[in-house]
C-alpha cells in the first residue's frame, strides 16, 4: 500500500485561529489528494470535485460525544464566499485533546471524504454533489444482546473481521 502525507500534518493550536473560527489547510488537501489516489474504488469519484478541506478551532458534542469533523455542501450565503463543491473540516481540538495519531487523521479524512457522493441528475445529466449518511446506525447494547441480527449488521460484522488491528 502506498504511503500518504499525514505524517507531516500538525493539528493547529488555538491560537493558530485567532479571531478566526477556521484555518484552510493545504496538508489536509494534499492527504485528501493521496487517499484519493489510494483508494479509487471508494474515492475516485471525488477526483474532479472541488473540495475545501478546513480544521476548526473548536467543536462541540453531538448527543454527548465530542464531533471529530463534518462534511457539508455549501449552500446559501456561503456559495459566494467559496467555489468549493463540499466542505470538510476537522476539529482541532477534540484531534488534539484525543491525541490523534497521523494514521488516526487520515482515517477521520478518509470517514469525512466518503460522505461526499456524486450523482448524475435525472433532469439535466448534469453531475451533482450530494451528502451520503453512514452504512451503519447502531447502539452497543443491540449488538451485545442480539449480535448481527439484521443485514447492515451482518455487513459490519463481515467489516470489522477483515479490518487490520488499528495500532
Amino acid at each position: 500500500m502506498a504511503t500518504v502525507t499525514a505524517t507531516h500534518i500538525v493539528v493547529p493550536a488555538e491560537l493558530d485561529f485567532g479571531d478566526d473560527a477556521f484555518l484552510d489547510s493545504p496538508e489536509l488537501k494534499e492527504l485528501g489528494g493521496d487517499l484519493i489516489e489510494m483508494h479509487p474504488g471508494t474515492l475516485g469519484h471525488l477526483a474532479e470535485v472541488e473540495i475545501a478541506y478546513l480544521w476548526r478551532k473548536s467543536c462541540g458534542k453531538k448527543s454527548g460525544a465530542p464531533v471529530f469533523g463534518k462534511t457539508s455542501k455549501p449552500s446559501g450565503l456561503l456559495t459566494a464566499f467559496t467555489s468549493a463543491e463540499a466542505v470538510i473540516w476537522l476539529s482541532a481540538d477534540h484531534v488534539a485533546e484525543a491525541g490523534y495519531s497521523a494514521r488516526q487523521i487520515e482515517a477521520l479524512l478518509f470517514h469525512e471524504m466518503q460522505h461526499v457522493g456524486v450523482e448524475e441528475d435525472e433532469e439535466t445529466g448534469d453531475r451533482k454533489i450530494v451528502m451520503r449518511s453512514h452504512d451503519v446506525e447502531l447502539f452497543y447494547e443491540d449488538v451485545r444482546k442480539y449480535g448481527a441480527w439484521e443485514i447492515m449488521l451482518q455487513e459490519a460484522a463481515d467489516a470489522f473481521a477483515q479490518a487490520p488491528l488499528f495500532k
